[in-house]
């Protein structure tokens, strides 16, 4: 009886899948180099010259939800049980 041998020829690539990996991590980093100059002259350009910023409804927004933190502060502490499980010690601290 004859044994059928296969043999499979090995194929080695000088660039692996490793080497394609640091070699992607590498132009990952040069671009987030590029990215991290372009922000910066960004924020360069906006140091010289800063935009003018209009507050007249960002006050009136600041006032509400420094309202609405007040309003779930004071109710979080009137109901002791909103306190998570491990916090009980907290109760008359709070």
């Amino acid at each position: 009886m004859h044994k059928l041998v296969v043999v499979y020829k090995v194929v080695i690539y000088l660039y692996s899948f490793d080497r394609v990996e640091i070699l992607s991590g590498f132009m990952n980093g040069l671009f987030l180099v590029v990215i991290a100059f372009f922000v910066f002259i960004a924020a360069v350009v906006r140091l010289m010259d800063p935009p003018e910023i209009h507050t007249e409804k960002l006050l009136v927004c600041i006032v509400i939800m420094t309202g609405g933190h007040l309003r779930g502060l004071t109710g979080s502490v009137l109901d002791h049980r909103s306190l998570p499980p491990g916090f009980e010690s907290w109760r008359g601290h709070i």
